[in-house]
C-alpha cells in the first residue's frame, strides 16, 4: 500500500521531466512545451505541457494528464502501479506493505469505477463536439476553447445513449449503477443519470474523473427550476464534501502562490483560470463552518 504523501511528491515533481524520461522529445514554445501526442498519430503537435499547473494536455485526443495518468495510459497500468513505476523512477522512499486480499480486492473495484468514468467521459466529449446547441451555451458564457478543453467540458444528449455506449463497450449495468451513471426507473427501465446537460468532470487531487456535475441547457422550466445542476451520486471515490471542482487544475499554482480562491460555482472557476486567476476552485457542496476542513 503506497501513502498518500507518497502520491503528493509524484505529483509535485516535474513533469516536463517525468516525460522526457519516458521518451517525449518536448520543445518549449512560450511559458508551455509541445510535441507529437503519444497516443494518436499526428504530424503537427497537438500534446502541450503546462510546467505551472503540471498537467499535460492533447487537443487531438482531447485529455488531460498528470504524471500518473499519462503512466497509466501509457503503460496499462492500474492506478497504484502507475504510482508504484514512478515512485521507483524518482528514487522516492516508502516503507512497502504488501495489501491484504480484502484490500487487492477493493482496490480493483475502485480501479473499475474510474475506469468507467474515464469511459464516460470520453462519451460526454465526443458528444459536445457534436452538439451545436451545447457549444453555443459554452460561448454565451464566454467559455474560450483552450479553457473547455482544460477542464473536458462534455454533453450529456437529450435522448440519453451514455448506457448503450457503455454497455456496449463491455461495461456490466451494476457497475455503471454503483458509478452513478445510470438509474432505473418504476418500470425496470435503465436510463441515462445525466440527459439534455453540459457536464463537468469533477477530477481527484490524484488525477482520475470521480464523478460528474451536469448543468441541464433544455427548454423544460420545470426540471431548469428544480434541478439545474445535478451531481454524480455518492460512490466508493466521489464524496462532494470532500471534492473541489478545479483542484486538479488547481494545485500546482495554488501551492507556489500558497494562495487559493474559493468561488461559489463551477463556471466561476472556469472563467477566473481563464483570465490567469489559475489557483480557483469551488466546493462541490455548502458546508458548515463549524464542521472545520473535510477537502482531501
Amino acid at each position: 500500500m503506497i501513502p498518500n504523501e507518497v502520491i503528493e511528491q509524484i505529483r509535485d515533481h516535474d513533469l516536463v521531466a517525468i516525460l522526457q524520461e519516458e521518451g517525449l522529445t518536448l520543445k518549449r514554445e512560450g511559458a508551455n512545451y509541445k510535441c507529437c501526442c503519444p497516443f494518436h498519430n499526428e504530424k503537427t503537435p497537438s500534446f502541450v505541457v503546462s510546467p505551472s499547473r503540471n498537467i499535460a494536455h492533447c487537443f487531438g485526443c482531447n485529455k488531460s494528464w498528470d504524471a500518473v495518468g499519462f503512466i497509466r495510459e501509457k503503460n496499462g497500468m492500474t492506478f497504484y502501479e502507475a504510482v508504484e513505476y514512478l515512485a521507483g523512477k524518482l528514487h522516492i522512499q516508502y516503507e512497502k506493505r504488501e495489501p491484504t486480499p480484502e484490500e487487492r480486492e477493493a482496490q480493483y473495484h475502485r480501479d473499475m469505477l474510474m475506469n468507467v468514468n474515464a469511459a464516460a467521459q470520453e462519451f460526454f466529449q465526443d458528444a459536445f463536439n457534436r452538439a451545436p446547441a451545447a457549444q453555443e451555451y459554452c460561448k454565451a458564457r464566454g467559455w474560450s476553447k483552450d479553457t473547455i478543453q482544460l477542464f473536458g467540458i462534455g454533453y450529456a444528449p437529450k435522448g440519453g445513449g451514455l448506457y448503450r455506449y457503455l454497455v456496449g463497450k463491455g461495461w456490466k449495468k451494476d457497475l455503471l449503477l454503483e458509478a452513478g451513471l445510470v438509474g432505473i426507473n418504476e418500470s425496470g427501465e435503465v436510463y441515462d443519470a445525466f440527459r439534455e446537460r453540459i457536464v463537468f468532470p469533477i477530477w481527484s487531487k490524484t488525477g482520475y474523473v470521480a464523478g460528474f456535475t451536469g448543468r441541464y441547457i433544455g427548454e423544460n422550466p420545470d426540471v431548469a427550476k428544480r434541478m439545474k445542476y445535478v451531481n454524480t451520486k455518492e460512490t466508493e471515490i466521489f464524496e462532494k464534501r470532500r471534492m473541489l471542482f478545479g483542484w486538479f487544475q488547481a494545485a500546482r499554482q495554488v501551492t507556489t502562490n500558497e494562495t487559493v480562491v474559493l468561488c461559489e460555482g463551477n463556471p466561476d472557476v472556469m472563467r477566473l483560470h481563464q483570465i490567469g486567476v489559475s489557483y480557483a476552485v469551488a466546493p462541490m457542496c455548502v458546508f458548515a463552518a463549524k464542521k472545520g476542513p473535510v477537502f482531501q
